[in-house]
Order: structure tokens, then sequence, then C-alpha cells
């Protein structure tokens, strides 16, 4: 096992699906969950953005930025299908992630992640995207 020297400063996690032909009430419906933020394709994004490339749907962790990567991503999945048959439905015609930003306080940080919530998220299957800044960046 990894033992980190310290913890890492700032976490940001989300489920994230995107896909051409996204119905963003079918991906809610579908994983039991309303979402943080969703459009169609072609749609207007929040604040004046310009139209959507694609559809997307994600979920943000409500947990405080300091709680550990574990403990936000385990809450998030808590919130949604665990059903296997739903979730390959749903990854067989989009892109599903689960993504995480973390910034560093030190050059020496790092995070583990349990062998039980590695198969949480492959029985899912959803991919891992790790955003990683260092302590000089500026908080997202």
């Amino acid at each position: 096992m990894h033992n980190n020297p310290d913890p890492v400063d700032s976490v940001h996690v989300e489920v994230r699906v995107f896909g051409e032909a996204l119905d963003p009430a079918e991906v809610a419906a579908l994983l039991g969950s309303m979402p943080s933020s969703a459009c169609r394709k072609g749609e207007m994004e929040n604040g004046g953005a310009p139209p959507a490339e694609t559809g997307k749907w994600v979920l943000e962790s409500d947990l405080p930025p300091s709680a550990d990567l574990e403990e936000h991503i385990e809450s998030l999945l808590s919130k949604l299908s665990n059903d296997p048959d739903e979730w390959a439905s749903l990854t067989n015609r989009f892109v599903a992630e689960v993504f995480c930003r973390l910034r560093l306080g030190s050059a020496n940080e790092g995070f583990d992640l349990s062998p039980r919530l590695a198969k949480s998220l492959a029985k899912r299957g959803l991919a891992l995207n790790v955003e990683i800044t260092g302590p000089d960046a500026a908080a997202s």
C-alpha cells in the first residue's frame, strides 16, 4: 500500500456522461439521479456560452474539497444506480467517466484507490480521468 506523506490539498469530483444523441432526462432516469448540469447537443450552456458541441450529463460531488478522493467517488456512486445492465446500456452508447481534479500542496502528495472502489468503477464501465495540478497552480 502506498503511504502518502501529505493529503491532497483540494479535490473536485464529478461523474460525466457525453454523447452526440445524449438525452439528459434519459440518463437521469437510467441512473436514478438528477444532474448538477446537463444539456443536449446544440443547446446553449450556462451563462451565454456557445452551444454545446455534444450532449452532456454531469453530477458533481457535494463534499467539501478537503474530503478524501475515495470519499468523493463513493458519495457520487451511492447516488447512482449500481445495476450493471443499466450502466452497460449507457456506456455502450456514450462516454462515461469519473473526472477528478486534484490540487497538490507539495510535490510528494498522491492518492490511492482501494481494490473495492476500482472494482465498483469497472463494474459500471466507468473510466477514471484524473487531472493533477501542482501547489502553485491557481485554484479552479
